[in-house]
């Protein structure tokens, strides 16, 4: 008896299945849903468990000679890798390679309260950035981690902003004003294109809660709403407390937010995001044992866009460096 006819059937039926949870929970991350604790224990956590079913099912109909399946599979593939994990493609940087000059390469990182490093300096010599945002850096930076004749600018908790250019502190927010651990600071620099206002970002992270959650086996995940809803509302106060950027205008840090996020989308998704719009791959910014996530971003206004956005090396902490390329739009 012939029982290809009757496994085809059974794999079209496993990857229609297949693709239909895709979508399902695709919708529940992007949906902003009354319990966001569920949902972000996906958004935060490995995502790279999202096409292991793939890793049977392809073989399964290679073997059934399942054309139709394999057609669903590989449809599926594409929302499992862009909108399920977060990949992006952009076409005009993807086979070019780096651009020599950038009007303005800005590189952001946190670097985990880590004092300066060889790795740095030479990142540094081998980047060339005209602005570098700092978040947890430890009262040990000083001018001599930077390159000779840039200006080095203090914020609260840690945020350190550095350029060629002059500049200044203007002021800062910081956890007095935020529910949770957390700080911003605004400074100012002078470019040949007028002043720049930047705005170096760190907003409170979920770790406790998302520790109190696996603590549990996921039994109680009170915890993990109770901190949801703190970086939710310090979100909004650092975004209040900014108000509308006027000119050139550059915001960049530590989010501790994925861009799927319902409180990132809320309070920032109305700035074009670097990587989200120049960048190739997940962008994993933030390295666990198991996975990384992409919670670091450099956002900019108008008139800038980004020609190239990507993740840097290992430089001592367990965030990589987001290197920006930012140029302006025609006719400025």
């Amino acid at each position: 008896m012939n029982r290809t006819p009757s496994l085809r059937r059974w794999c079209l039926r496993f990857a229609l299945a297949y693709s239909a949870i895709v979508v399902a929970v695709t919708l529940v991350l992007w949906i902003d849903t009354d319990d966001r604790a569920m949902s972000a224990l996906f958004l935060y956590g490995p995502r790279w468990i999202a096409p292991l079913p793939l890793l049977l099912l392809v073989p399964l109909a290679l073997i059934a000679r399942s054309w139709r399946s394999l057609a669903v599979l590989a449809v599926t593939s594409l929302g499992v890798a862009g909108p399920l994990m977060g990949g992006r493609v952009a076409p005009a940087t993807l086979f070019n390679p780096p651009p020599a000059y950038a009007r303005y390469r800005v590189v952001s990182w946190n670097a985990g309260n880590a004092n300066s490093t060889a790795a740095f300096r030479k990142f540094q010599d081998d980047v060339r950035p005209e602005v570098i945002l700092l978040q947890e850096s430890p009262a040990g930076w000083s001018r001599k981690d930077f390159p000779p004749g840039w200006t080095v600018h203090e914020g609260p908790g840690g945020l350190r902003m550095a350029s060629r250019f002059p500049g200044r502190f203007h002021d800062g927010i910081g956890w007095d004003r935020l529910p949770l651990a957390g700080y911003a600071a605004r400074f100012a620099i002078d470019t040949p294109d007028g002043e720049m206002t930047v705005y170096n970002i760190h907003l409170p992270t979920i770790r406790p809660g998302f520790e109190g959650a696996m603590a549990s086996k996921l039994a109680n995940l009170s915890e993990l709403r109770t901190v949801l809803l703190g970086q939710a509302q310090a979100s909004k106060i650092v975004r209040d407390w900014m108000g509308p950027p006027i000119g050139l205008s550059l915001i960049a840090g530590d989010f501790n937010m994925p861009v799927e996020s319902p409180t990132y989308r809320r309070d920032w998704a109305g700035f074009p995001n670097a990587f989200s719009d120049a960048g190739n791959g997940w962008g994993g910014t933030k390295m666990t044992s198991w996975h990384r996530i992409r919670i670091d971003h450099v956002l900019y206004g108008t008139p800038f866009h980004c020609r190239r956005c990507e993740v840097g090396p290992d430089l001592g902490s367990d965030h990589r460096p987001v290197i920006a390329d930012l140029t302006l739009e025609e006719g400025r």
